[in-house]
């Protein structure tokens, strides 16, 4: 006898990213159709059921009810440099953290503000973060944001070592004073939001560029 399976599908853009939650009810033992999206565009899919898929961190989100409409989030995570070693799995962290906004504290897909790899300059950062930037174009005149800030990659200290920079895409270990995004400028300008509240995470080291 056949049976109804009914379930959620996540699906992800090219970078990983949650992009949809399409509810859907299958037929167990029988083949699944492909999800007609908008215009002529189909979806197809397939169901891989080994046992180690459920011990990965994306499938064990929980399903909550927050109202995520009044947070907005950036995230910037640089695994490959130009001109560094590769910060391993720093673009798997802000994949993960991306979903984890999206599925648990159910942010709008527009309140975040996503930059990975060569999407993460020195200048996209400035653009992001400067005054009139595209973050406080998201949050300007909007009471009550709660915004949160995620950093994966590698993380540098000037030659005094005591000022510590976040080394982004195009940074060079040489000289982090003039090519990364100093630490301290970053949340000077994110106090200067004035937002509800302010929650930053710094997946990094400033003792090096090795970030193992």
């Amino acid at each position: 006898r056949a049976e109804r399976l009914n379930l959620k599908l996540d699906l992800v853009d090219s970078a990983g990213r949650l992009a949809e939650t399409v509810p859907m009810a299958v037929m167990l033992n029988t083949p699944i159709p492909p999800i007609n999206k908008a215009g002529n565009d189909k979806v197809s899919f397939t169901f891989n059921l080994r046992e180690a898929d459920y011990n990965d961190i994306n499938t064990s989100f929980p399903i909550t009810l927050n109202n995520g409409d009044q947070t907005y989030a950036v995230i910037v995570g640089v695994e490959s440099y130009m001109k560094l070693p590769k910060a391993r799995y720093a673009t798997t962290d802000a994949r993960v953290f991306y979903n984890y906004l999206v599925k648990v504290l159910n942010l709008p897909l527009s309140n975040i503000i996503y930059a990975i790899n060569q999407k993460a300059t020195l200048k996209e950062g400035g653009d992001i973060f400067k005054i009139g930037g595209e973050l406080q174009y998201k949050v300007f005149n909007r009471p009550g944001v709660d915004l949160i800030v995620f950093f994966s990659g590698l993380g540098l200290c000037d030659i005094s070592g005591t000022e510590p920079y976040l080394m982004l895409y195009d940074s060079n270990a040489n000289d982090p004073r003039g090519t990364g995004y100093s630490l301290t400028n970053l949340l000077r300008s994110l106090r200067g939001l004035r937002v509800h509240s302010l929650m930053c995470f710094f997946d990094t080291s400033f003792a090096g560029v090795d970030r193992e």
